[in-house]
């Protein structure tokens, strides 16, 4: 009799385990999901901000690659060459001390202006589902400013 009693609540604590393990799933599955998503963001917004950085570093050699906005542009698109759709335009600056100045003309001392590249790096990060109160998408934005040299 005793080997028949223990025979039936293991198969009633199994049943449980398996009744435990569903509810728990139901907790677990969107919460993986939810750090899949928040893992991929950080990733994108990290490539986004290094793509900048690498279009601006390119740009700062000289002047002849800080005026060719279409390689600035190459460098950064290759920096984030993991990451789809990083979308990339870049402008030049120039300053007189504190002053913006055109680029072309001297400052009032006689030296050139400070030239600066600005490189501002762009991409939609898409979830993989959506969740409630959340936006399905974000805009994932960096920029960088740097003096050429």
């Amino acid at each position: 009799m005793r080997n028949g009693t223990n025979h039936r609540r293991s198969a009633e604590s199994r049943g449980s385990t398996i009744v435990e393990f569903g509810l728990m799933l139901v907790v677990l599955l969107p919460l993986m999901f939810g750090v899949i998503d928040l893992s991929r963001v950080f990733h994108d917004s990290i490539a986004v901000w290094n793509a900048a950085q690498a279009g601006a570093e390119y740009g700062v050699y000289d002047l002849m690659h800080a005026r060719n906005a279409q390689a600035i542009s190459a460098a950064a698109s290759a920096d984030a060459s993991d990451v789809a759709q990083v979308v990339v335009s870049s402008s030049l600056s120039c300053k007189c001390s504190t002053v913006a100045a055109a680029c072309t003309a001297l400052c009032s001392g006689g030296a050139p202006p400070a030239v600066q590249v600005n490189v501002v790096a762009s991409k939609t990060f898409t979830s993989l589902f959506r969740y409630p109160g959340l936006p399905p998408s974000i805009n994932l934005r960096a920029s960088a400013v740097m003096r050429v040299q």
